[in-house]
């Protein structure tokens, strides 16, 4: 039965209360391997480590009998930026709850529920901790019921992972959004290093690093991303022809008019109501036209790009 949210409440609530805890050898512990944070701040270890002196340990860790006994008697389940900062200070013993009703299936699910509960793991460490709950046999829903996120927040996650491990790493650092990520991992690794040239050539908004990875995943897969143009009329292009010829007047008028304003806030309302006032629904169309205009240029400025590398 997957772990609900008021199982994992109920379980770290009982660790807070518990009494029966003994103080074990801090040699005889070791990190848990399928532990999936992999990344420790030092800083913040430093940090904790001053706090365990200056008070002590407030709470024990928790661990269960290491099953293979290979360096020590004891895994971790909970704790282990508190049992790194106690190796800091050269502690000899540590206290500690020791479960032994604990499984490794039950351990692996617990340190995932109390990292993203504690939203301790970096996005790329979340994602493979996902992946290896779904490889094991939970289903989307209930992974999503187990950790309280959207079923989709995990679906693209995971397919994040496809991106290249430069990249990962670079998520994982912070520097890189995991939504850039998530749209180059639907290419290949060369149609990736294509994308990761143009990004590197230009700064280009997250639109058009997805416009641009749709562009490069259509030509890979032979298939065309962008709705099929179609044959433009002569009206048609005497109409996009009139619109470039007086857009020049419309940025300056735009600008008259916002000088207008700054000048003497709500001369332009003044202005309009002496004119008769301007229908709302007629601002909105334009405001429509123009993000329209703002489309057409990014889209063949993505072609462009694609071309380019």
């Amino acid at each position: 039965t997957p772990f609900s949210g008021q199982f994992l409440r109920e379980f770290f609530s009982s660790l807070l209360e518990a009494t029966a805890y003994q103080a074990i050898e801090v040699r005889r512990v070791r990190p848990d391997p399928e532990q999936p944070r992999k990344t420790f701040d030092e800083e913040a270890l430093q940090e904790l480590a001053g706090s365990l002196d200056s008070n002590g340990l407030l709470q024990p860790i928790v661990v269960r009998p290491d099953p293979e006994g290979n360096n020590g008697d004891y895994l971790l389940i909970a704790g282990e930026r508190r049992w790194r900062a106690a190796g800091i200070l050269g502690w000899d013993t540590i206290p500690a709850l020791i479960r032994d009703d604990v499984t490794a299936s039950e351990a692996a699910k617990l340190q995932l529920l109390e990292n993203i509960v504690r939203r301790d793991l970096n996005p790329v460490e979340e994602a493979r901790a996902f992946k290896k709950m779904l490889d094991e046999g939970y289903t989307l829903q209930e992974l999503s019921n187990a950790v309280g996120m959207p079923d989709g927040h995990i679906a693209w996650r995971v397919q994040m992972l496809n991106a290249r491990e430069d990249v990962l790493a670079l998520v994982a650092a912070g520097q890189v959004k995991p939504l850039v990520a998530h749209a180059l991992s639907r290419l290949s690794e060369g149609g990736q290093g294509r994308a990761l040239r143009a990004m590197s050539s230009q700064r280009l908004t997250y639109q058009e690093v997805h416009g641009l990875c749709e562009r490069i995943y259509g030509e890979e897969n032979q298939a065309e991303m962008f709705p099929e143009i179609r044959q433009l009329t002569a009206e048609d292009i005497q109409t996009v022809k009139t619109f470039a010829d007086v857009f020049g007047r419309i940025s300056s008028t735009l600008d008259r008019l916002n000088r207008m304003e700054e000048m003497s806030p709500g001369s332009m309302a003044q202005a309009l109501s002496l004119k008769g006032g301007l229908v709302e629904s007629q601002i909105d169309e334009a405001v429509k036209g123009l993000g329209r205009v703002k489309r057409a240029l990014q889209v063949d400025r993505m072609h462009t790009l694609a071309g380019q590398v």
